[in-house]
């Protein structure tokens, strides 16, 4: 009964720090991508860039967004 219990616990400890990177790699697309404060434009170049630079690129958003007018 033990073995069941240790294969169940290697699974969630080797794939949890996976998914955990993924889900905190995944929040600022999400936030950027449903925000309100920018044109579909400049949406698309933060979610370009948050893309590639992840939190660096989000704190940047979140500091100066918007840039450009409006295109809604």
């Amino acid at each position: 009964m033990q073995e069941g219990h240790s294969v169940y616990l290697n699974f969630f400890i080797s794939w949890f720090p996976i998914l955990l990177v993924l889900i905190v790699w995944l929040i600022p697309l999400i936030v950027i991508g449903k925000s309100k404060r920018v044109g579909r434009k400049e949406k698309a170049i933060w979610l370009f860039a948050t893309f590639f630079v992840s939190w660096a690129s989000f704190m940047l958003y979140l500091i100066i967004a918007p840039v450009m007018q409006n295109d809604d």
